[in-house]
Parts: structure tokens; C-alpha cells; sequence
């Protein structure tokens, strides 16, 4: 009975304490907020919006846009929608065919949940139109859409894959950056310039496939993006920017293609799983300016593809396959043709042509096998030294006709022919060994 009575009593004193209380202060159940409707064209009301309430729990969860046209470009403080507090909870963005232009910062911040799907009346996405909608899953492009803008779709977040269609042909600064989830994408060929810093931060991207259309790209353009592996640059490049690969710590391997003549600041600074560099052969001779730190960090190793004798020289010394790139920073490389010989510094295309040049006292290095096919004569008193550097001489003519002169070989190759000899002397000071 006592038991009874206190409980009683606790009951009234909590009525007593709820009837002095202001209404204001007692929770009350959320009722369906009625919908916001308003005017967002670019010429007032050739667009309008309806937010509404579609869950009935007091908070709007769903914007809609009608009509046709423009939308209207709106500044960082966002459209009416995204000034709202519920707009961290819109997951549904409907926007109605018709529509031609999503405005700046249209959707900004949204939640986006449901995803997004842009009508294919749409032809252009103005900048930060999606920023930073964190739940989105997925988004629909049309191949009515020509032009997207800056950070455009930067920091959706889960966003896991795009398709960007081949209408396409301008894609503006750090348009997908850190869109952590997206592992890989596909750039039509439709698009010749790409913006800078357009994949920073996109820490899972394994896979990143450029056209051939494209003949330039922005700065720091893969920076942090820490799963991609191997790339193949695009042939018409002409020039890696500052920063293309900074700190991709997974980056294996990449080819450069030929036409490329400048490699700018830190294009590769940190890519510390980076095994080799391929340089694709050009037709020509050219330059190619490495500039600071390009290689920085970075344990790369030199290769070469392509057809052509074309390999690069720092000065007249030609760089070998598996060498060091990181020692090439800050300096102008040159394409040139791997001469059979060199006197000093100096690469001669033949081995004829250095033995012309070469005075007493001179040492002629092979540079690679040599195939000789008529005799070569040393006169007029010369003395040189042939370092076959490992290398071999060959011929089906006599090799040497030493006339008032001398050679002497070293460096471990052979000389053959099918010759009955392959020196003759006459009246030489000493003879080929």
C-alpha cells in the first residue's frame, strides 16, 4: 500500500511540474512541414523549385526543379535549398528535363543519398554544382552535358564510379578531387584539356585512362592519389606539369610519351614504389628539360621503347637503360642517335668517322658491336689506343692497314674476318695487338 502511495505521489509531482512549465519548453511530436516552393532560373521564374517534406517528420528530404532553361548561379552561401537546415538532409534531387544549365553551387553539401540523375536536356554543370554531396552513390551523366566545371563533383565522397560521356570536351579544375571511393575512370576522347589537380586526392584510384585527344593537362593532376599503379600518359602531350604524380606512393610504372619536351617541378617527387620510367623514342631529335626535383625521392630507373636508334644524352654522354633518374634533375637532356664510338665526350655515329678524327694519343671507345665493311687505314704517323669496352669488331675485309702509324686494342672484345688477316702492317712504329 505504501509502495502504492509513493508512486502516487511521484506522478502528481511530475504533472505539477509539467503544467508550470512554458509550452515552448515541452517536446512535442514533429508534424509534415508544408512544402517551400520559390524561383531559381536564371531569368526568375523559368525555374522553379519545391522542397518537401515526404517522411512527415518535420525535415525536408526532397527538392525538385521544373521548368526549362538556365538555372541561376548561386555564391558559396548556396541556393535556398542549401541555405535551409535541413539540407543536410535532402537525399532526393530531382531535376526535371528541360532544365540546360545546373548553376554554381546548385546542390552544394547536399546529402544526395538516392543518388543523382541529370536529364539529357542539360549541357552544362556550373562549378561546385554537387561539392561535397558526401552520400552520394552514384551519378548519371547524359551525353548532352559539353562542359563541366570546378570541383564540379569534388569530395563525393562514396561516390565509387563515374562514366563521363563522349560529348564532353572541357573538364574544369579539381572537377573530381578527393572522390576517396572512385577506383577507376575513363576520359573520352572528346576532351583536350584537363584541369589542374583534377584527381588530387583520389586516394583509391587505381586506374586512369586518357585519350590521345589530349594535348594538355593541369597541374598536380594525380597528386596523393595513393592505389594508382601504372599509367600510360597520352601521345600528343608535350609537357608533364608541376606535380602530375606527387606522392602517388603506389605508382609502379610509367611510359612518357614521345612528343613530351619538358617534365616540370616535382612531377614525381615521392613516388617511392616508382621502378621505372619509360621514355618512348621520338623521330627526331630534340630537348627534353627536366626541372626541379622531378625525380626527387623517387628510385625510378631509366628504360627506353620504341623504334630507332634515338636515346638520351646529358651533354655528349648518353644515358644507359637502368639509370638512375633521380640524378637528371634540374637539367635539359637530348635526344640523339647512340654513335658506334666516342673520343672523350665527343659520340660519333661511325666508327669511322672517329677513327678520322682521332689524333695520337687518342683513346676511341665502342660505344656497341661494330661491323666493318671496308679496311681501315691509319697513317701519317698516328698512335692511337681502341678500347673495345667488351665490344666486338667484325668484318669479311681485312680490319686495319697500319701505314707509318700504330693501334693498340684493349677492353676485352675480339676483332674477326673472314680475311686472310685482319691487319697488315707497313712500316708502323707498333702494331695492333
Amino acid at each position: 500500500m505504501r509502495k502504492s502511495k509513493k508512486l502516487i505521489s511521484l506522478v502528481l509531482s511530475v504533472l505539477m511540474v509539467v503544467t508550470m512549465m512554458p509550452l515552448s519548453a515541452i517536446p512535442a511530436f514533429a508534424a509534415k512541414k508544408a512544402d517551400q516552393t520559390g524561383n531559381c532560373g536564371a531569368n526568375g521564374n523559368n525555374i522553379t523549385y519545391r522542397l518537401q517534406d515526404t517522411n512527415s517528420d518535420g525535415i525536408f528530404d526532397k527538392v525538385t526543379l521544373t521548368g526549362s532553361g538556365a538555372m541561376a548561379n548561386y555564391d558559396y552561401s548556396g541556393s535556398p535549398w542549401c541555405k535551409t537546415t535541413d539540407s543536410g538532409y535532402i537525399n532526393d534531387i530531382i531535376i526535371g528535363s528541360g532544365i540546360t544549365t545546373i548553376g554554381d553551387n546548385a546542390f552544394y553539401s547536399l546529402n544526395a543519398k538516392n543518388g543523382i540523375t541529370i536529364p539529357n536536356t542539360v549541357t552544362s554543370i556550373g562549378k561546385r554544382a554537387f561539392c561535397n554531396c558526401y552520400s552520394c552513390p552514384s551519378i548519371t551523366i547524359p551525353n548532352s552535358v559539353t562542359s563541366i566545371g570546378d570541383e564540379a563533383f569534388s569530395s563525393c565522397r562514396v561516390l565509387t564510379s563515374l562514366t563521363i560521356p563522349s560529348s564532353v570536351t572541357s573538364i574544369g579544375n579539381s572537377a573530381f578531387a578527393s572522390c576517396y571511393k572512385i577506383t577507376s575512370i575513363t576520359i573520352p576522347d572528346s576532351v583536350t584539356n584537363l584541369g589542374n589537380r583534377l584527381f588530387d586526392w583520389c586516394s583509391n584510384l587505381e586506374t586512369a585512362n586518357l585519350p590521345k585527344s589530349v594535348t594538355s593537362m593541369g597541374t598536380y593532376m594525380f597528386t596523393s592519389c595513393r592505389s594508382l599503379k601504372n599509367v600510360r600518359l597520352p601521345e600528343n602531350l608535350t609537357t608533364l606539369p608541376r606535380g602530375t604524380f606527387s606522392s602517388c606512393t603506389s605508382l609502379e610504372t610509367v611510359t612518357i610519351p614521345s612528343g613530351v619536351t619538358s617534365i616540370n617541378d616535382y612531377a614525381f617527387n615521392g613516388c617511392t614504389a616508382l621502378s621505372t620510367v619509360t621514355f618512348e623514342r621520338p623521330s627526331d631529335s630534340q630537348n627534353l628539360s627536366i626541372a626541379t626535383d622531378v625525380f626527387a625521392n623517387c628510385p625510378a630507373q631509366l628504360a627506353y621503347t620504341g623504334s630507332g636508334d634515338l636515346i638520351l644524352f646529358d651533354g655528349e654522354t648518353p644515358i644507359e637503360e637502368g639509370a638512375t633518374l633521380s640524378d637528371y634533375n634540374t637539367k635539359t637532356l637530348t635526344w640523339g642517335v647512340v654513335g658506334e664510338a666516342a673520343i672523350g665526350s665527343t659520340v660519333y655515329t661511325t666508327f669511322a668517322e672517329a677513327l678520322a678524327a682521332a689524333q695520337t694519343g687518342d683513346t676511341i671507345t665502342l660505344l656497341k658491336d661494330v661491323a666493318v665493311d671496308s679496311t681501315i687505314v691509319v697513317n701519317d704517323g698516328r698512335n692511337i689506343t681502341i678500347d673495345t669496352n667488351g665490344n666486338d669488331i667484325t668484318s669479311t675485309v681485312r680490319v686495319f692497314e697500319i701505314r707509318h702509324g700504330g693501334v693498340t686494342l684493349t677492353g676485352n672484345g675480339t676483332v674477326s674476318t673472314t680475311a686472310v688477316s685482319a691487319v697488315a702492317v707497313y712500316g708502323s712504329t707498333n702494331s695492333a695487338d
